[in-house]
């Protein structure tokens, strides 16, 4: 298996960093996929409207994503964040390799800056719906990857360094660091997820995605590239919370 992988040409990025002082969130839409209200067991796929903000890469027979709020005898955890959680669907029957959907950001590389996509990564049991009346047949896990681009580049990823048990989610962390003279500065940030399609199992949830962004120089506390008499007194705020 291929562990999470930090691209930073030379510079190491700490994915523990959780302060407001290594990060600052990043604005994605969507992002927990609570933008629709579903009752218990309700799902709606994407190509209906069910996931606003994300885009699905590939819609053929065998393949499905959207969003959906599962019962306690699929996720008897719930939803990392919320009621909902993201879906994609792939059986291997009808379709081979990965099947993706993503996000492009209104965010843009910046110079010297650290990113830190955080994911939470669902297995579902399997179970019968007496919403649906049909017996979802979910044992097993096909693998997951999840990918941040700059632009068209794969700048950081993570391909099943995590493995959620039935009916569990389990947190991953990627990141990546440009440098002052990084070609990709300026390029829009995409967050990809992925059902690998590889192995036993059909579907992979994804919750509670996020993005932060860090200076390289940690006197810049507010992140904007200038250092200031704004980080002084944001660093006094942050020293009278407790940060």
């Amino acid at each position: 298996m291929l562990a999470n992988r930090c691209i930073t040409t030379s510079l190491v990025c700490l994915l523990e960093a959780t302060s407001l002082v290594r990060g600052q969130s990043i604005p994605i839409e969507n992002a927990g996929f609570e933008a629709l209200e579903f009752e218990d067991d309700e799902f709606l796929v994407g190509t209906e409207g069910g996931a606003p903000g994300w885009e699905g890469e590939v819609v053929e027979l065998g393949t499905s994503w959207g969003t959906w709020n599962p019962p306690a005898i699929a996720h008897p955890q719930e939803a990392p964040r919320g009621d909902n959680m993201g879906w994609i669907y792939a059986d291997p029957g009808f379709v081979s390799g990965p099947i993706g959907m993503r996000q492009t950001l209104q965010a843009t590389v910046r110079t010297g800056a650290t990113y830190t996509l955080t994911v939470a990564i669902g297995n579902p049991m399997e179970y019968f719906s007496d919403r649906y009346q049909e017996h979802f047949f979910f044992k097993g896990f096909p693998g997951y990857r999840i990918e941040l681009l700059a632009g068209e580049v794969v700048v950081a990823f993570d391909e099943n360094a995590r493995a959620p048990a039935d009916g569990t989610f389990e947190r991953t962390s990627i990141c990546f660091a440009a440098q002052d003279d990084s070609p990709l500065v300026g390029e829009p940030l995409t967050i990809r997820l992925v059902n690998l399609n590889d192995g036993p199992g059909l579907e992979v949830d994804f919750d509670d995605v996020q993005l932060t962004v860090s200076p390289v120089c940690w006197a810049d506390v507010d992140g904007n590239g200038v250092i200031d008499a704004d980080d002084f007194f944001a660093f006094l705020d942050l020293f009278v919370l407790g940060c």
